[in-house]
């Protein structure tokens, strides 16, 4: 099955429609969320979260594949990921609204991000609505089969099964092939 992807009918995103890997909420690099706000996920790995996501990245995705980051990326010192970003093979495209990301449009193109905005799929008879944040005011889920692909909530997942959570610690701190999520969930939801 094909996937369309786009922002509204002027703004298509055709370099999404063959599939794509999706992940949210590496933080890369920074520790607080390692010790304090996500210290059970993170520590669980037994090593450093950035060489575990690193490697789980490696091992997933090569060099002609499509990746979709959805959003808070990496924190600490902006030189500091140099290093990590060279090592992430694909091609990289990220949701410009993670409450984290602030740097420069220039900066995330260095480090082989390009940015685009929160977006709609089409899929399967399915409109999938994907965006840093889940839909918990259900202004798109609300309707029949509608989905809502996001980040930002990390290990707290919602019950709601029409929101799909992609933060790391969700999907094993590996990025996760998009359509694969999709029909998983669309088969749970219409059987």
């Amino acid at each position: 099955m094909s996937l369309t992807c786009y922002v509204d009918a002027d703004y298509k995103l055709p370099y999404l429609n063959n599939g794509c890997f999706v992940i949210g909420d590496t933080h890369f690099l920074h520790t607080k969320l390692a010790t304090e706000y996500e210290a059970e996920a993170r520590q669980a790995l037994e090593r450093d979260h950035n060489v575990v996501m690193v490697e789980r990245w490696r091992e997933t995705v090569k060099d002609n594949d499509t990746v979709l980051h959805l959003g808070d990326l990496a924190l600490g010192k902006k030189d500091e990921f140099d290093r990590i970003s060279a090592m992430l093979p694909g091609k990289k495209y990220m949701l410009k609204t993670g409450n984290h990301d602030r740097r420069s449009r220039k900066w995330y193109a260095e480090h082989g991000f390009t940015l685009i905005p929160e977006f709609w799929i089409d899929y399967a008879g399915w409109k999938i609505r994907v965006t840093h944040r889940p839909d918990d005011d259900r202004k798109y889920v609300s309707y029949p089969k509608h989905l809502n692909v996001h980040g930002h909530v990390h290990s707290n997942t919602r019950q709601d099964r029409r929101l799909i959570n992609l933060s790391v610690e969700a999907i094993d701190f590996r990025p996760v092939w998009l359509t694969d999520v999709l029909d998983e969930r669309i088969q749970e939801l219409t059987n």
